[in-house]
């Protein structure tokens, strides 16, 4: 049995835009129907995962889609390429919020919005605040010296949730009797000692109706704007594919709640205010990932995952271990804040790329060239030492972590066209060509000629 194509339009001021076109001819009932989506007015993306079946891949064609979108169903979410589909949250809310099983996210640049004006609230130790619909917040204890307050979330006397959170986290508290939809997002500022009790300061988005996608009737109080929870969130959901996905300005660039078996792998969280961080989440495998510059922390673990593939890891910005044998893993394991004791046993050296560096390109030009050729001597000359581990791996063209010269070990002075490096890379044209420009001879690793 067929599945006819489906085509959803939107009329524009200037004319007819298809925006969302389903392909789905000759696709057997229950194979996945591709989707096609272009960018346009309202909620493109949105709308074809809301019109998808099981099983169907919506692919997102480059443009900018200021959306955020909720996945309750399996499928594939495939960017065209993540430097040109760009997924704005324009400051409200999660950008991708996953709820199901079995789904993939592929493909986006994720942007979030780190200007947005927050509604601010003091609470004292007990205080009781109802926020509508039933729900209540209240600081059970604030521990100023810990710098960290434990808050108790409850409706109609009911606890729902419970947690501590420290100064400068972010949690979420939600409906988790309404597909866990998000009622307020919590952010600590900081903790003090009042005149009668301890005080804690909050910033605070009541989410009300934006994700829940009913008219409650409540939070009609200061939703002023967000400075987003998460670019992508996993919220208990198993055994999804998060890759090729590059986030930024957001508190939180990829976040798991209570989620396991899924892979996050070749995604870069850049300028958030956290990179990776889970929460009750087990059996998640984190690997190849570039965490550049969170400002709070990298990675965030509060149990155990495996944050390797076994032989490779994620590379984070504020590892500061070494690399003796120049193979581009770091010789300590990067340990993940959150208590749980995860490592990650291989971080990477350099972020990581889906395409190596071409051997005996040091330019990064992807030619090889006399010009290659001089850098490879000053490395023969100086050693590891004289330059990062990524170009010294790329100069080791014979793989014995080793740069050498058929002269002295070490020798600027030796022929430098006899290097064993320049033997290997370079034609005898580009060879002769290499001893025209350059001497043969140098008095120092600058190539400074010797006369």
């Amino acid at each position: 049995m067929s599945r006819p194509v489906a085509v959803l339009v939107a009329v524009a001021a200037i004319g007819v835009l298809a925006v969302v076109v389903c392909a789905g001819v000759g696709i057997a009932a229950g194979a996945g129907a591709g989707w096609n989506v272009y960018p346009g007015e309202g909620t493109p993306i949105q709308d074809a995962i809301d019109d998808a079946e099981v099983g169907d891949t919506i692919y997102v064609h480059a443009g900018t889609y200021v959306e955020n979108l909720v996945v309750r169903k399996s499928l594939a979410l495939v960017g065209e390429n993540r430097s040109t589909t760009v997924i704005d949250g324009d400051g409200s809310a999660d950008i991708i919020r996953v709820s199901a099983d079995g789904c993939t996210i592929r493909g986006f640049m994720i942007v979030g919005a780190d200007d947005c004006e927050w509604a601010e609230k003091t609470l004292a130790t007990g205080e009781v605040w109802d926020i509508g619909g039933g729900f209540v917040l209240t600081p059970v204890q604030i521990d100023v010296d810990g710098e960290k307050v434990w808050l108790s979330f409850t409706k109609d006397v009911k606890e729902y949730d419970s947690k501590v959170i420290s100064v400068g986290d972010a949690y979420t508290f939600s409906d988790y009797k309404n597909e866990g939809v998000p009622v307020i997002l919590c952010y600590v500022i900081g903790v003090f000692k009042g005149a009668e009790s301890n005080l804690v300061p909050i910033k605070y988005v009541l989410f009300g109706d934006l994700m829940s996608e009913e008219d409650t009737g409540f939070f009609v109080e200061e939703n002023t704007g967000l400075w987003p929870i998460a670019g992508i969130r996993l919220d208990y959901s198993d055994n999804n594919i998060v890759t090729n996905n590059e986030i930024s300005l957001c508190n939180c660039g990829i976040r798991l709640q209570s989620s396991g078996n899924n892979i996050l792998t070749a995604n870069t969280a850049s300028d958030n205010n956290c990179g990776i961080s889970l929460w009750e989440a087990s059996n998640n495998t984190i690997y190849h990932n570039n965490l550049v510059n969170n400002t709070n922390y990298n990675a965030h673990d509060e149990r155990t995952n495996q944050w390797d593939s076994g032989s490779a890891g994620n590379y984070y910005s504020d590892y500061t271990g070494t690399d003796n044998n120049t193979d581009g893993i770091g010789e300590d394991p990067y340990p993940i804040q959150g208590g749980g004791g995860s490592i990650d046993r291989f971080p990477l050296m350099q972020p990581w790329t889906d395409t190596p560096p071409q051997k005996g390109d040091l330019n990064d030009d992807g030619r090889i060239t006399p010009v290659d050729a001089a850098i490879a001597l000053v490395i023969a000359t100086g050693g590891s030492t004289s330059c990062d581990p990524a170009t010294f791996a790329a100069a080791d063209v014979s793989g014995t972590h080793r740069v050498t010269s058929p002269g002295r070990p070490h020798d600027p002075t030796a022929g430098c066209w006899r290097n064993r490096i320049v033997t290997n890379l370079i034609s005898e044209k580009e060879r002769t060509l290499y001893n025209t420009l350059l001497p043969t001879r140098f008095s120092n690793p600058h190539f400074s000629q010797n006369r």
